[in-house]
C-alpha cells in the first residue's frame, strides 16, 4: 500500500489580444465551458483556474453567463482563481512598475467579478528570473508555478521533487510549485490507466503527503 499523495491541478486558459471571434468561440464551446460543466458535477474535486485578461474581457462581452459558472465554483471552494499579469506580459522583460501594476489590476478584476481572494499567479510562458520573488510579493502574490526543469537544472533529484519550495529576493519570498514534466506529457495525451499507474508508482516512492503539480494550457 503506497503513501497518500496530493495532486494540484492548475489550468491556464488564454487567447491573445485581437484574436478572431470565432477562435474565442471555438475555445469556449469545445474546451472552457464543457470542462467546467463536467467538473462541477464532481464537487469532491478541486482545481486552480487561470484565465488571461484578454480572454476574460471577451467572455464578459460575449458570454457573461460563463462568469456565473466560474463564480459558483469559486464560492463553493471547488475552484481557486489564480491571477497574474492582466494582458499576459512576460513579466521579467517589462518595467517592474508595469509588471506589478498588471498583477494588481488582475487581482482587483478577479475580486470584483468572482469574489476571488487571489493568492497565486500564472507566469506567462512560465518564464522565471531570480528577481521574481520580490516582484510577485510586492504585487501581493504568495505562490506561482514553474517547470520542474528549473529545479532539475539546479541539482534536485527528479525522483524526490515534490511539494513546494520558497524562493527569496531582497528579503521577500514566494512559494514555487514545480510542474511535473512527466505529468505534463502524460495528461491528456496518454491512456488514463497509464496516468493512474504513474500515481501509484509515485505513491510507492514518495513520503506520505507529498504533492505533485500539473499546471498547463
Amino acid at each position: 500500500m503506497g503513501a497518500k499523495l496530493k495532486f494540484v491541478l492548475g489550468l491556464h486558459c488564454h487567447q491573445p489580444v485581437g484574436n478572431f471571434d470565432h477562435v474565442f468561440r471555438r475555445g469556449m464551446d469545445s474546451s472552457y465551458r464543457p470542462f467546467l460543466e463536467t467538473f462541477e458535477r464532481f464537487p469532491a474535486l478541486k482545481v486552480v483556474l487561470h484565465y488571461s485578461g484578454p480572454l476574460l474581457d471577451w467572455i464578459s462581452e460575449h458570454d457573461p453567463e460563463f462568469f456565473s459558472l466560474v463564480s459558483r465554483l469559486a464560492s463553493s471552494g471547488q475552484a481557486e482563481i489564480a491571477g497574474g499579469g492582466h494582458n499576459e506580459p512576460i513579466l521579467p522583460v517589462v518595467p517592474r512598475r508595469d509588471a506589478v501594476g498588471q498583477i494588481r489590476h488582475m487581482t482587483r478584476y478577479l475580486k470584483r467579478h468572482f469574489g476571488a481572494n487571489v493568492r497565486g499567479g500564472w507566469l506567462t510562458e512560465r518564464i522565471w528570473e531570480p528577481h521574481m520573488p520580490s516582484l510577485l510579493a510586492e504585487a501581493g502574490l504568495e505562490y506561482t508555478t514553474v517547470d520542474d526543469y528549473h529545479f532539475l537544472s539546479a541539482g534536485f533529484d527528479p525522483e524526490k521533487l515534490q511539494g513546494y519550495y520558497l524562493s527569496e529576493d531582497q528579503g521577500r519570498s514566494v512559494a514555487i510549485f514545480p510542474i511535473s514534466q512527466q505529468l505534463r506529457y502524460m495528461i491528456p495525451f496518454r491512456a488514463v490507466d497509464e496516468v493512474i499507474e504513474f500515481f501509484r508508482r509515485k505513491a510507492g516512492q514518495l513520503p506520505e503527503g507529498s504533492v505533485l503539480t500539473l499546471a498547463d494550457d
